[in-house]
């Protein structure tokens, strides 16, 4: 059983547990940073919840000030957007032929069943194209008005370039 009750958390870090299993004499480190991501139980597990806290919490946000009017933006601006919180954005980078050919997304379905949804941009999105993961093209994909709407398959990732 699964005691729930007792608020403790008991960890073994590098520890040589027999003849094989192990580092020896943990490889002369002796110091150790661990971090964990933990979630209280809600009692239903999600695959998207449990992804995205894990890396908010490797990679945590870091705040700065932005000065200007806001005129810009206004008071909120999302780089890239997804309409089902199953969509999962893996990555976020520029093109690997440059900034000058469009940024590449890679989505990641969390969910065991197929998701239609939709993805928007920040700016002016002109074209997207369907990419391998190393990023060569596949095929362009039809925007109706700067949106491209799509269905995935479930625990699928799949890699695009937009411009």
């Amino acid at each position: 059983t699964l005691d729930v009750d007792t608020p403790l958390l008991k960890v073994m870090i590098g520890g040589k547990v027999n003849n094989w299993l192990g580092i020896e004499y943990q490889d002369g480190e002796s110091h150790f940073e661990n971090s964990f991501a933990l979630l209280p139980y809600s009692g239903k597990y999600s695959a998207s919840r449990a992804m995205k806290t894990s890396l908010e919490h490797l990679n945590p946000l870091v705040a700065g000030k932005a000065t200007g009017d806001g005129s810009a933006y206004g008071s909120t601006y999302s780089l890239v957007s997804v309409s089902d919180p199953d969509m999962f954005i893996w990555a976020v980078k520029p093109s690997e032929d440059g900034i000058e050919n469009g940024v590449t997304l890679r989505l990641w379905n969390m969910s065991d069943t197929s998701k239609d949804y939709k993805l928007t941009t920040g700016w002016k999105l002109e074209k997207a194209t369907e990419t391998t993961h190393v990023e060569t093209d596949i095929k362009p994909l039809k925007l109706k008005k700067g949106v491209f709407s799509r269905k995935t398959s479930p625990r699928r990732l799949e890699t695009f370039r937009l411009k």
